[in-house]
């Protein structure tokens, strides 16, 4: 057994984007193999203007049921607390910036300013970090984000193995954003990020593309690939065999990429299909559901916005959809696909973290164009035998992404003697 802290700001426990999933699904594995965590949250418990706030009481009942053991960096009714929640705040704010219009696209997205690691630091946190990490005394310490390292002590005076879970190679998200017309939420170079990730033991990696890029750019530093795994199939019943009846979603958090993939599908690819199947049926779910108020919308979409359970999102569609164009790391939303038992139309770009997992049998087809991506669902929407052979590939799949398999890399590296 292994004393674990996570630092993070993430509240993950209410598992409503892929971050909060990936982080969620490695606290409960380490736990339930009989790792003793901890999570030192970088930010206030409550999240509104006093104890009794809605989301607060969420939290708390999700951290409960949860079993774990969480302790927040910030005395949130202290004076000293109320001004680092207010400025923490700040940072979110500032993070989440995000246009209302839904007619935004990368053309006219929001061009409000990034922040940058030094803007992100609350020192007031890293005493109270070097206090608990005393007290608690780790044999680990995982820390989530690169925005969160400072908070370590310096590498020579470490009693623990620190591993970051870099989620993403954000410098080069950073690019590909400003290279689309997007403002990314932090402003970071590539030499930044690896300067980041030398001052650690191990990274953890989502793909193997981005661990060679890191083995590559780093010295002494281990890394590790770490996915995402199907913790449990929730398989769906066979596709259905009317066509009449078939219904495509599309379930994505509210940032630039999402929405970005978003106004793609609506504008430019459903139109297609509804020319060629005026029966098909649209779900959208998540909170880039928030950029379609002022957003006409035919029929033939259904607009679920953001749910209590992913299942309710899942039990309504047929086929998922996966049409991301931007960004970098692993897409949480193909795994879903997988871990449901669901075919999936993805563009390259959503697919290529897991694709070396099978290269023969994909529960999935790809499409990096208009005209490609409204056929794919034409095709899928008139063909049973298509949609019956792509959920057969997903369940043989699944198989190959258990918790033992994406995680056996980390379990062997944290287990290694000395």
């Amino acid at each position: 057994m292994k004393k674990i802290v996570f630092v993070t700001d993430v509240r993950f426990w209410r598992c409503r984007t892929g971050a909060h999933q990936r982080i969620n699904s490695l606290v409960r594995y380490l736990m339930n193999r009989g790792d003793e965590v901890t999570i030192l949250f970088a930010a206030p418990l409550s999240n509104g203007e006093s104890p009794d706030d809605s989301e607060t009481n969420y939290d708390s009942t999700a951290i409960r049921k949860a079993g774990l053991k969480v302790i927040s960096l910030v005395d949130d009714w202290s004076p000293s607390g109320l001004v680092q929640k207010i400025q923490w705040q700040g940072k979110c704010i500032l993070n989440a910036l995000s246009p209302s219009d839904s007619k935004a696209n990368s053309k006219t997205e929001s061009k409000s300013s990034s922040a940058t690691l030094e803007s992100l630091k609350t020192f007031e946190f890293v005493s109270r970090t070097d206090d608990l990490l005393k007290q608690l005394n780790p044999d680990v310490v995982i820390v989530e984000y690169v925005t969160l390292a400072y908070l370590l002590p310096p590498k020579t005076s470490r009693g623990f193995i620190t591993v970051l879970d870099s989620h993403d190679l954000l410098s080069s998200r950073n690019r590909q954003f400003q290279e689309a017309g997007y403002t990314h939420w932090l402003e970071i170079s590539s030499e930044e990020e690896f300067a980041v990730f030398q001052s650690f033991d191990c990274v953890l990696a989502i793909q193997e593309h981005e661990a060679e890029t890191i083995r590559n750019q780093t010295t002494n530093v281990d890394v590790v690939v770490c996915g995402h795994p199907v913790a449990k199939t929730d398989f769906a019943t066979s596709p259905r065999d009317s066509p009449s009846e078939f219904a495509v979603g599309y379930f994505a958090s509210n940032n630039p990429a999402n929405r970005n993939a978003l106004l793609w599908l609506l504008d430019s690819i459903w139109p297609i299909v509804m020319q060629q199947n005026t029966d098909a049926r649209l779900v959208l779910a998540g909170t880039v559901c928030r950029n379609l108020d002022s957003k006409q919308l035919p029929a033939s979409v259904q607009v679920l916005g953001v749910v209590d359970s992913v299942n309710e999102f899942y039990d309504q569609v047929d086929t998922v959809l996966n049409p991301i164009r931007l960004g970098t790391g692993l897409k949480i939303k193909t795994i879903e696909a997988v871990q449901f038992g669901l075919p999936l139309i993805s563009t390259t770009h959503g697919v290529e973290a897991i694709t070396k997992h099978n290269a023969k049998r994909t529960p999935w087809i790809t499409a990096d164009t208009t005209n490609d991506f409204a056929a794919a669902i034409t095709k899928l929407t008139s063909s049973n035998d298509v949609c019956q052979t792509l959920t057969a590939n997903a369940r043989e799949l699944a198989q190959q992404l258990s918790p033992d398999d994406v995680y056996g890399e980390l379990v062997r590296y944290l287990n290694r003697p000395g």
